[in-house]
């Protein structure tokens, strides 16, 4: 499984459409085995998902994110979680911890924007299912 995450510095970039750089992690056995920074060569908004799709990404983790690529990723089969802020890496931790992405969000009370493979439960936005 591979998981990607708009990155600017260590962080959560908050813009997807603009992003120039994804992180991507490889998990093998619910842990990171492998990660790699990827710039997208100046792809965006649409092109986007079709360049997540080829690097082989299942999930992608995200700050903002709209209606259209939200739909370009789910007809790519990509689960979203988005309008996530804070570190990269300790998205993916609480991703694949279980802990849903409630852990990470900053100023943020609820995930708005996570529409694929994201429910709301006891006042708390978690991932539906497990990684």
């Amino acid at each position: 499984m591979k998981i990607a995450v708009t990155y600017e510095n260590g962080m959560i970039f908050q813009h997807f459409g603009h992003t120039e750089q994804f992180k991507i992690y490889e998990v093998a056995e619910n842990a990171v085995v492998r990660a790699e920074v990827v710039n997208t060569n100046g792809s965006g908004h649409g092109a986007l998902a079709g360049f997540l799709a080829q690097h082989g990404v299942d999930t992608l983790i995200c700050g903002g994110i709209g209606g259209g690529a939200q739909a370009a990723l789910a007809e790519a089969g990509i689960k979203l979680c988005g309008g996530v802020s804070g570190e990269a890496d300790a998205a993916v931790a609480a991703l694949l911890g279980g802990w849903g992405l409630y852990a990470v969000v900053s100023r943020v009370p609820v995930l708005r924007w996570c529409v694929l493979g994201i429910g709301k439960q006891k006042g708390r936005a978690e991932c539906s299912t497990r990684i």
